[in-house]
């Protein structure tokens, strides 16, 4: 295998940014800088919870992006809606 080749490029590409995979990065990255922003808060100004708007305004995105994955991207709710 020649890491080189550009078809091995191109493979190792459609592997790494599957819509799967992307949304679980976002899901990880959400709960990893949503638990240090969480932590600040504490340690900064723990008398004002100003973290839950991030949690709630990013949590949204990242909802609405699961939502366009099940059923836009991996096409169950298109077939059943056929189907129907």
């Amino acid at each position: 295998m020649n890491p080189y080749d550009p078809g091995t490029a191109a493979r190792s590409d459609a592997r790494r940014w599957t819509p799967a995979r992307q949304l679980q990065r976002n899901a990880l990255r959400y709960v990893v800088i949503c638990l240090f922003l969480a932590a600040v808060n504490v340690c900064v100004t723990p008398h004002v919870w100003w973290v839950l708007w991030i949690v709630a305004g990013w949590g949204v995105t990242l909802l609405l992006e699961g939502i366009d994955y099940l059923c836009f991207t991996n096409n169950e709710c298109h077939e059943r809606s056929k189907t129907e």
